[in-house]
């Protein structure tokens, strides 16, 4: 049986020129490249030869990766519980590309055979400052960083994320829970890393990150052990004026200080004891801070361009209380504006201040939303005011019913990334701290000019229905 399959395979080898010819099939890796670089939904049959360079093993799927005699690679999938080539055996293929209605790529193996073996290139050290996505896509690498993430893949519950940092660059890894299992112990720790890299994921992110995939846990080298204390690194810079590359190649800063505000189930602000406001953004599965806590937090720096904040935080409880700091008055929300010569703009010092605002509600959120965020129509202008963190404040609120409310502004931007070196301040909210923030000063009248346009429209139905009847009646007595 083996010999007819091997005959079948290379009797259509033997014709792929004329083949290739008549544009009915493909036969070289760069003919696939050119096929799949033109996003039409079609397919075509291909056979050619190649060296299995590596081979990623999942519970349904093998993916090998080959390489031709000019260099070029592809990602070619077998269904997984059939023969399977080894890393090194150079083979002929037969099978099929095709491009789904979604414009998925995929070049699945119905059939090989294995022609010979050569040795397996030895894996490409390089920075993840270095890697470049066409001159590495589908190499196996090898590479260091620490390890400054840990989170379930939100769009595959099967695979975990592992963000590797070296010199400001930041790379996701990707590893199968059932192989893998949980290895969010790494958070902190120095690895190198042996796997393939691909400069795009296939599947629904469709413009995806570059990304490192490694193909067992031997793959997975400690180099140096995560930090006995999660809160032994360094203080946060006082120092203004940092480039966002200085400030993207730090390790692991820490702050401490009172938390003013939290928001958005994963994010907080702190004040520290020099009156710096630092912003949050919490790790993967940790709790929010209580306002008013003293706390010691330790993360990855970012900016938003104002300001050093820390990303992918872990927080506990300070040993010491925060020194007491003077009552701090409110100041009206009209403050977080400046005013030149007709021109109005936020004023970037406001974030971090106590703010009040009082006026009539316009907007309320929907209960599913992410963010439980209303807005209050005050002073000729909409303030958004966020109950993220105090749901039950909504329960006592209606459109229409004028409230006083208090809370920590928050500037409303993104953090600096390479793809977005100047991120715009899309406004500012106030942040409730709790639910004496929000004081409902008077309910919504039970009168609206909705409800009156209700009772016109219901009379007018009522005169024309009287009309009808009284037509419908003359026309009976004529």
């Amino acid at each position: 049986m083996k010999n007819i399959r091997s005959r079948q395979l290379w009797a259509l080898a033997l014709l792929l020129p004329f083949a290739a010819q008549a544009g009915q099939s493909i036969s070289s890796i760069a003919d696939i490249e050119a096929f799949l670089a033109d996003f039409t939904p079609r397919s075509a049959d291909f056979a050619l030869t190649g060296t299995v360079i590596n081979a990623i093993f999942t519970p349904k799927t093998a993916d090998l990766i080959l390489s031709d005699e000019h260099g070029a690679r592809a990602e070619f999938w077998r269904i997984s519980d059939t023969e399977q080539p080894s890393p090194g055996d150079r083979i002929g293929v037969t099978g099929r590309v095709s491009i789904s209605k979604n414009l998925e790529p995929f070049i699945a193996i119905n059939d090989y055979e294995v022609i010979g073996h050569a040795k397996c290139p030895e894996p490409t050290p390089v920075k993840l400052s270095e890697l470049n996505g066409k001159t590495h896509h589908l190499m196996t690498i090898r590479t260091e960083g620490t390890v400054v993430g840990a989170f379930p893949d939100d769009m595959d519950s099967r695979h975990m994320i592992l963000l590797l940092k070296d010199e400001g660059f930041i790379v996701p890894m990707s590893i199968p829970l059932s192989l893998f299992g949980d290895r969010s112990d790494l958070v902190d720790a120095r690895i190198r890393v042996t796997g393939v890299y691909r400069r795009s994921v296939s599947g629904v992110r469709k413009v995806s990150w570059p990304n490192i995939q490694p193909t067992s846990p031997e793959d997975i080298e400690v180099v140096e052990q995560p930090p006995a204390d999660p809160f032994s690194a360094p203080p946060l810079e006082k120092q203004p004026y940092l480039s966002t590359d200085e400030i993207m190649r730090m390790s692991k800063r820490s702050v401490s200080g009172e938390v003013l505000a939290t928001w958005a189930g994963s994010q907080a602000m702190l004040r520290t004891e020099d009156g710096r406001i630092v912003n949050l953004r919490l790790a993967n599965g940790e709790s929010l801070p209580p306002c008013g806590a003293t706390i010691v937090a330790a993360g990855q720096p970012e900016t938003d361009l104002f300001r050093i904040n820390l990303a992918t935080v872990r927080w506990k409880q300070a040993d010491a209380a925060a020194k007491p700091v003077a009552d701090e008055a409110a100041a009206s929300a009209v403050t977080a504006f400046w005013n030149d010569n007709g021109y109005n703009s936020i004023n970037g010092e406001i974030h971090g201040k106590l703010l009040h605002a009082r006026g009539v509600i316009r907007i309320l959120p929907a209960l599913n939303d992410t963010e439980l965020r209303f807005v209050v129509d005050t002073d000729g202008f909409q303030v958004i005011v966020d109950v993220t963190s105090n749901p039950s404040i909504l329960d006592s609120l209606a459109i229409g019913c004028e409230v006083d409310v208090t809370g920590r502004c928050l500037l409303l931007t993104d953090p600096w990334r390479r793809d977005n070196v100047f991120p715009q301040t899309k406004g500012f909210a106030l942040v409730a701290r709790s639910s004496a923030d929000v004081v409902v000063l008077r309910r919504a009248p039970w009168w609206t000019p909705a409800k009156f346009l209700v009772l016109i429209a219901i009379l007018l139905m009522a005169l024309a229905a009287v009309g009808a009847k009284h037509l419908a009646q003359s026309r009976q007595k004529a």
